[in-house]
């Protein structure tokens, strides 16, 4: 961890108890907002201790049992959670020097993140199609029951999957990851770079909202939402979400979850039609035909609630101030 600095390095607060999960935060800023060049900005080595904690968090929650025990899926959980908050701090320095070593960082979290994710695409389907209960089961309870089995029946091949993952491996991944961002140039990086870094993201974000308002593309909606979450990271980190930015935050914020209820609903689609191909499918079928169509006309009203919340990001500026 680095946490010595000079007395010519300055810090920035990026949010107080409210920042959403990220207490290590308030620990390397202080408590003013960003954008001055005074004693209000964030600096590198705030950024590299602030990655160092998180990878080393992901570390600690992985190493719950002996490197020889399988995975926790509460473990996992919470590591990718680290993980994507790391890689999302990690493009702030991509213009910067260390541009090469930030992305050397950036690949190893990244295979971590794929090699972990058999856990989470474990639950994705059984859980969303227990919250369309409601509306599924009046189509045929008994058929709703016979999917909610061979979906149960799937999680658990990839839960297995998920357990399989080799943890000594995943940690000398993440072990090498932290070694880069300490290698990070703590040189040329001061706040305008980090600023525009920042809004480098959202523009790319703001750039794919207008596409999708013209024509709803599921892989670009999927691309979206990665770009939101990532720029909600960033934006808490730099305290672009208190004062007159608090509105746009939450924006990001609903327009993320909402991406994720959309990409959700969509996988159950696939896993649904992937579902009347195997032998004990073939018989459900018509309802699964049913229930496909049920949820597709569900994402269709979930789309028109995130088109206006893409309006809402497309016209969010980053205060300068």
């Amino acid at each position: 961890m680095r946490g010595d600095q000079s007395d010519s390095s300055v810090r920035l607060t990026c949010a107080n108890e409210s920042s959403r999960g990220h207490p290590d935060i308030r620990r390397h800023c202080g408590a003013v907002k960003y954008g001055a060049m005074s004693a209000t900005a964030t600096t590198r080595p705030d950024i590299a201790a602030s990655l160092c904690e998180r990878i080393e968090r992901a570390r600690s929650h992985l190493r719950g049992g002996q490197e020889r025990s399988p995975l926790s899926e509460t473990g996992v959980h919470e590591a990718r959670k680290l993980i994507k908050q790391a890689r999302a701090l990690l493009r702030l320095l991509r213009p910067s020097g260390s541009h090469a070593t930030a992305r050397a960082a950036n690949r190893r979290l990244r295979d971590v993140g794929r090699a972990l994710s058999s856990m989470r695409d474990a639950d994705v389907c059984i859980r969303t199609w227990e919250k369309l209960a409601d509306d599924l089961q009046s189509l045929d309870a008994a058929s709703y029951d016979a999917v909610a089995g061979c979906l149960r029946v799937e999680r658990e091949k990839l839960r297995l999957r998920g357990r399989q993952v080799s943890l000594s491996e995943v940690l000398r991944q993440l072990g090498e990851a932290e070694d880069c961002v300490q290698r990070l140039d703590a040189d040329g990086a001061g706040p305008k770079l980090l600023f525009r870094a920042y809004c480098r993201d959202l523009a790319s974000a703001r750039r794919d909202c207008r596409q999708l308002t013209r024509q709803w593309e599921t892989e670009l909606a999927h691309d979206l939402r990665k770009r939101v979450k990532a720029a909600l990271i960033q934006c808490r980190f730099l305290g672009q979400d208190r004062g007159s930015g608090a509105k746009s935050a939450r924006a990001l914020s609903k327009l993320g979850d909402q991406l994720g209820e959309d990409r959700d609903r969509h996988l159950l689609q696939e896993r649904l039609r992937d579902l009347v191909t195997t032998e004990d499918g073939r018989r459900l079928s018509e309802f699964v035909d049913q229930a496909v169509e049920r949820i597709e006309s569900d994402r269709r009203k979930l789309r028109k609630r995130i088109r206006r919340k893409m309006e809402q990001v497309i016209e969010y500026r980053p205060d300068k101030s």
